[in-house]
């Protein structure tokens, strides 16, 4: 379950990077 929120917060993260 760990590893599944930690690949959302990357997925997150790199669509605020794409955004900004």
């Amino acid at each position: 379950m760990i590893w599944v929120l930690n690949q959302y917060q990357n997925y997150c993260s790199s669509i605020l990077t794409t955004i900004l």
